[in-house]
């Protein structure tokens, strides 16, 4: 059969040819990318890259916040921390200090703007430097949740406390203010003993945070975190309460592989043999109960090191240190009848 040849197509209809970029269709694409719009992709940077780690790096933030302020303003501290589970997921973070306050203008750029704080500039060692922290935090909050950040702040000058709640506009990476308001409230720490008074204090600061998270003890929990911290902090005051659902608590798998479930593993194996183990009939076991009856009567119970292999190697090792020994006899005499010749040669020549 001769090949049919290809139809010519008519003009015009070829395959269609996407259009090629061009320098001003390139130029009409490009925009800025904000600081809060990079961190929120790629949000592991800041320490929320898991719901266990996003719990203890919101603490961590708001506790060297605290210690900070009261630091600098020259206060000892007392901070309470309350871990309170609202659902499967969802825990709200409360963290109180005793410190100087904020200012009112400056809650919602602390709370609520990345890479806005006090310490960056100054050529001093410090717990937080570039302002991320604790905005971040809430950041993370926002994203999860879609709650704001509460905050409580009276300073020492003020006779009443402001109550804001703050969001983080993404795109402009500046704070959305939802709620402001004067309140009466004074930070309050329970008494250090039963029966005394709670601590009130004039000054302070509380932030609130709502986040998707996950409670888990262990080497990298909040209680382990916090133990470190008071450690660390011998002047510090720390108050930890922590709430959860009933059978929420989840243990460290490292931990549970190390202490926990080996020993239960090992109970539980205890009357099974090992798998290169074989298990021994009823006639083998009554024939070993006989030997070591045996052996009883006769004297002492014979050891494993009584056996006649050891006895061989021993005496192998006896005879080759007498051996040892006789060589380094025979050097030593052999050195003491060559310096009696040398000895006698020499009063020879002299009396020559």
């Amino acid at each position: 059969m001769p090949k049919k040849k290809p139809e010519k197509r008519p003009e015009g209809q070829g395959r269609e040819t996407t259009a090629r970029e061009t320098a001003e269709s390139m130029a009409r694409k490009q925009r800025e990318i904000s600081v809060s719009e990079f961190f929120l992709k790629n949000r592991h940077l800041l320490g929320f890259d898991s719901p266990r780690k996003a719990l203890l790096t919101t603490v961590k933030e708001a506790v060297d916040n605290a210690l900070d302020a009261c630091e600098e303003a020259g206060i000892v501290p007392n901070i309470s921390v309350d871990v309170v589970q609202i659902a499967e997921t969802r825990f709200r973070i409360s963290v109180t200090d005793n410190g100087p306050g904020i200012v009112r203008d400056q809650v919602p750029k602390i709370f609520a703007k990345l890479l806005y704080g006090s310490n960056f500039h100054r050529l001093r060692m410090s717990r937080g430097q570039q302002g991320i922290g604790i905005s971040a935090a809430g950041m993370y909050g926002q994203l999860t949740t879609g709650s704001s950040t509460k905050i409580l702040s009276r300073t020492v000058t003020g006779k009443h406390a402001h109550y804001i709640e703050v969001q983080l506009d993404t795109r402009q990476n500046k704070p959305a203010i939802l709620k402001d308001e004067l309140v009466d409230w004074k930070p309050e720490f329970p008494p250090v003993e039963e029966g005394d008074d709670p601590l009130v204090f004039k000054h302070g600061t509380c932030v609130s945070i709502e986040m998707e998270a996950a409670y888990v003890r262990g080497r990298l929990s909040v209680d382990e975190f916090l133990k470190q911290c008071a450690v660390v902090n011998p002047h510090l005051q720390l108050y930890y309460r922590i709430a959860l659902l009933k059978g929420e608590a989840v243990e460290d798998d490292s931990e549970k592989r190390g202490n926990g479930e080996s020993g239960k593993e090992e109970k539980k194996n205890a009357g099974k043999p090992a798998s290169g183990e074989t298990v021994k009939d009823g006639d083998e076991n009554e024939d070993e109960d006989k030997e070591e009856k045996n052996d009883s009567k006769g004297g002492k119970k014979k050891s494993i090191w009584d056996d006649d292999e050891f006895d061989e190697e021993d005496d192998e090792d006896d005879d080759e240190s007498e051996s040892t020994a006789r060589c380094a006899r025979g050097k030593l005499k052999g050195k003491k009848k060559r310096q009696n010749r040398i000895g006698a040669s020499g009063k020879r020549k002299n009396s020559e």
